[in-house]
């Protein structure tokens, strides 16, 4: 069995200042597992699992030097092919 999709409800923060120094983005939703990776354009993070409606994430200084939207989606596992509806993080 591949599990649940995970599927995603907010963001926090949902906005970011460019040029801002790191800090910790917290993904809320359901059916996250300890295995759940966070996908920031795409790109894997280093998730931490809290429990299975909330993971969070660190963003560095140097993902934030220009404005823009950024996808964030929450993969079940590395190898897993269910990903979540995106949600956008505006830089």
């Amino acid at each position: 069995a591949l599990g649940d999709l995970p599927t995603l409800n907010s963001l926090s923060p949902p906005i970011v200042v460019m040029m801002s120094s790191a800090f910790s983005l917290t993904v809320n939703g359901q059916n996250f597992t300890e295995d759940a990776v966070v996908l920031y354009n795409d790109a894997a993070l280093t998730t931490t699992f809290v429990d299975a409606n909330q993971v969070t994430v660190p963003v560095e200084a140097s993902q934030l030097l220009e404005p823009g939207i950024v996808k964030i989606q929450v993969r079940a596992s590395a190898s897993s092919p269910l990903v979540s509806n995106p949600l956008s993080l505006t830089i």
